[in-house]
């Protein structure tokens, strides 16, 4: 579809129902997070980063905005592009992260990802607390997809003391939370 085609479409929104609302540009959505929101930037292939990133610096966005890339190769790029970028980046196992560790991205500028593998084949959840604390980066952890195993592992990303959770699931997240909390 054309953005065109695409703006002319409705949102919907949490009933069901259509909305007044149009799908906005990046423009707009930077102008309207500005004191707002925190912004999580998730970038797809096709999108050259100078083009988000000058988007970004237009509206003086970087304190208040996160790109996530999907290999250390777009992360450097976008870190070269702009320093005072926050950058999500995924490591995927202890191989990844050592790359991580070893690029140019100071860990002030990182959020490492755990990656977005079922939990139970996420062989970097062990590794949450104690490697990403010692390199003082936050850590994000995709909880999983629609399934009851969701409640168990968030749980025990909890424990583990995840910085982020990353979920298809916002109810059964929140109610992990809530009993995380209250034991």
């Amino acid at each position: 579809m054309t953005f065109a085609e695409i703006r002319s479409k409705k949102l919907v929104g949490p009933d069901g129902n259509l909305t007044d609302f149009q799908v906005p540009t990046l423009a707009e959505v930077l102008k309207w997070a500005d004191g707002k929101a925190i912004l999580s930037l998730d970038i797809k292939g096709g999108i050259q980063p100078e083009t988000i990133v000058d988007t970004i610096a237009a509206y003086a966005a970087e304190s208040h905005v996160m790109v996530i890339t999907y290999n250390l190769a777009t992360a450097e790029a976008y870190f070269q592009r702009n320093p005072k970028l926050m950058i999500s980046a995924s490591a995927g196992d202890m191989e990844g992260f050592s790359r991580l560790v070893a690029s140019e991205i100071p860990a002030e500028n990182l959020v490492v990802s755990t990656g977005v593998s079922e939990p139970e084949r996420n062989c970097m959840m062990p590794f949450t607390v104690t490697t990403f604390a010692q390199f003082s980066a936050p850590s994000v952890t995709w909880t999983g997809a629609q399934t009851t195993a969701v409640l168990a592992f968030t749980q025990i990303y909890l424990r583990n003391g995840a910085d982020i959770l990353a979920t298809d699931n916002l109810e059964m997240v929140a109610t992990a939370i809530r009993k995380f909390v209250s034991e």
